[in-house]
């Protein structure tokens, strides 16, 4: 065994087995060498002599080492699956009253927080050279509704240029996707309708910045996709995603998209 392996083996025995560090470097050694003297134990195990009877001793009393009636004395490590078994099954035994315990206190949590407003929401960011395909997989899993808010066309098909085939896929799974542009827009029905979307305007959309796109995802997640300046050949560094999970949030986002009334619109249904 190397010297690395044997330092890690001593450090995993203190660790779990709450041996001083002259006890690991004992039993470790025994386990290596076999029956050996007191004195050769202190030598190649680097423990002082004057305290290497007290950490034999020691083992001996918590079954781990055992004497050998020689002359001199010597001690053996007995086998670790036998000496080792009664710490483990303390350690699993602890275990198992951890997980009782986290149970215990998770149900006292959700009972306390069901009684509170507070609600935590979380959201994360997307950016670098995953970020196509990462967001892509984040539109493909949507499994009953999607809603796309845009300020301005250009910005939409530039938004469809590079997430239409996950788009695409929920139409296929007859996913609703429904698209909302203000009212003053002018919108080729007929472009989209060949996308398989759903258009409709709100008459008091309120102003977005041009280069965003709002989604708001089976009502669970909000999403934020920000479409700046970028290299052609390189979408990605053009692209931001923030996400936020949680009801909450999307209610916000739906109530303050859509705050004004809904327009009727030509009803463009999903290809079949």
């Amino acid at each position: 065994m190397t010297t690395q392996a044997t330092h890690l083996s001593q450090k995993i025995l203190g660790s779990y087995l709450r041996l001083s560090d002259y006890e690991a470097r004992v039993y470790d050694l025994l386990v290596r060498e076999g029956p050996s003297t007191a004195m050769k134990i202190s030598v190649l195990s680097n423990v002082p002599r004057t305290k290497i009877y007290k950490t034999l001793n020691k083992l001996v009393d918590m079954g781990v080492v055992s004497e050998v009636p020689l002359k001199p004395k010597h001690y053996i490590a007995l086998p670790p699956k036998e000496a080792l078994k009664p710490i483990l099954e303390a350690h699993k035994a602890a275990q198992r009253g951890l997980y009782a315990l986290i149970s215990n206190l998770q149900r006292r949590y959700e009972r306390t927080m069901s009684l509170t407003n507070v609600i935590r929401e979380e959201f994360w960011i997307l950016t670098g050279t995953e970020v196509l395909e990462k967001a892509s997989r984040f539109i493909s899993q949507v499994e009953k509704k999607i809603i796309v808010f845009a300020s301005n066309l250009d910005v939409f098909f530039r938004f469809y240029s590079l997430f239409g085939e996950a788009l695409g896929s929920l139409v296929e799974r007859r996913v609703s996707v429904d698209l909302y542009f203000s009212a003053g827009l002018t919108v080729d029905h007929r472009s989209l309708s060949c996308m398989g979307l759903y258009c409709r305007f709100v008459n008091d959309f309120i102003s977005i910045p041009s280069q965003l796109i709002l989604l708001s995802l089976d009502h669970k997640y909000a999403a934020a996709c920000l479409l700046i300046d970028g290299e052609l050949f390189f979408p990605e560094s053009s692209i931001i995603w923030i996400v936020f999970k949680g009801r909450t949030f999307c209610r916000l986002i739906e109530r303050l998209l859509l705050k004004g009334s809904i327009k009727p619109s030509l009803p463009i249904k999903a290809h079949s």
